[in-house]
């Protein structure tokens, strides 16, 4: 395990605050409906998002499932999305000329069974 990488307990209660502050935010709600849906005081709810508080289990969880807000965001962050375009640079910088030439073959008999599909359903 690496130890070095591994938070206090205040920075990662400051860092769940924080996802949970923007997520309710995104949601354009108030903390007012936001704690009453999760079953909690806003005096609670802000002290989490403040970072000051440790919810119990339960209490996150009601957090959670009654504002639809998923547990690993507010955990381990937001997602990176990457963009089809950075996957693709990525998985083809290995790629040598046959794979190229075979990927063209596949995607033009593939571009071929489309253009063919289509007709058939315009001549229906």
């Amino acid at each position: 395990m690496d130890f070095e990488k591994l938070l206090k307990k205040e920075d990662v209660l400051v860092k769940i605050g924080e996802r949970l502050g923007n997520a309710r935010r995104r949601q354009h709600i108030t903390q007012q409906t936001f704690a009453e849906k999760a079953g909690i005081s806003v005096s609670y709810l802000s002290e989490i998002e403040n970072g000051h508080k440790d919810p119990s289990t339960s209490v996150f969880y009601s957090i959670c499932y009654e504002n639809g807000i998923s547990a690993d965001e507010l955990i381990y962050g937001p997602k990176k999305e990457s963009s089809i375009m950075d996957i693709i640079r990525e998985k083809s910088s290995s790629l040598t000329l046959n794979d190229v030439e075979l990927l063209i073959e596949y995607f033009t008999g593939y571009k071929t069974i489309i253009e063919k599909s289509m007709q058939l359903e315009e001549q229906s």
